[in-house]
């Protein structure tokens, strides 16, 4: 079933056009890579979680129209569906990191799954984390609760942009573990940009941008 499926995308920066024509389909449970100018890559991504419309074509998710999505249709979306982790995000340093993970739940009046938590605590390996001061984290630390904190509302999608600047080559492939993990475990479909060619093999998909144009390959 695809999650995305997006149809001669048009976008535009400053009245100059970055991607034309672009159609693309995202299956559900992907773990998809996207390379190019980060720039380029950002802006793909930012369409995909609404912060920005496409000047023209169309945009599916799960087959509803998402340029037909009001401001409380998108805010219920996000709330529900997609999560998003990026170069922006950011711990709150006055909460510890547990209270940081159930910050979403709490703000949105949700029951945190129990069972659904250990697993996710297990996989990202932060349960010795979660009573530390967040000044306490190291980066690769940080990221890690600001994807358990995206994770915690069980989101069909997740979306990560150029969020490992700050690591090490090692840690940069260990995330590609975790996000595996993650995808195998709960089947999220997870879409990040990447600014290493090689990493993309380690993907089950990989969407080029080149001089405007997309490329897939599986």
């Amino acid at each position: 079933m695809k999650v995305y499926q997006a149809n001669n995308l048009k976008i535009m920066v400053d009245k100059t056009c970055i991607i034309e024509d672009a159609t693309f389909s995202i299956e559900d449970g992907q773990t998809v890579a996207i390379f190019g100018d980060l720039s380029e890559a950002s802006k793909l991504l930012s369409v995909l979680y609404l912060d920005v419309k496409p000047i023209d074509g169309e945009i599916f998710y799960f087959g509803q129209n998402l340029l037909s999505f009001n401001k409380n249709d998108i805010i219920e979306w996000r709330v529900n569906d997609v999560a998003q982790v990026n170069s922006h995000s950011a711990l709150f340093s006055e909460l510890n990191v547990l209270n940081n993970i159930h910050f979403p739940m709490v703000i949105n009046r949700k029951p945190i799954d129990a069972e659904y938590e250990k697993k996710l605590f297990s996989i990202l390996s932060v349960s010795q984390l979660l009573n530390k001061e967040i000044k306490e984290l190291d980066n690769y630390e940080y990221l890690k609760i600001l994807i358990a904190r995206s994770m915690i509302v069980k989101p069909f999608v997740l979306l990560m942009d150029d969020v490992d600047d700050s690591l090490s080559d090692d840690e940069r492939y260990k995330l590609v573990e975790l996000i595996n993990s993650l995808n195998n475990n709960f089947k999220t479909t997870i879409i990040k940009t990447i600014k290493y060619q090689e990493l993309g093999k380690l993907y089950s998909k990989v969407i080029y941008i080149e001089d405007k144009k997309l490329r897939e390959t599986s």
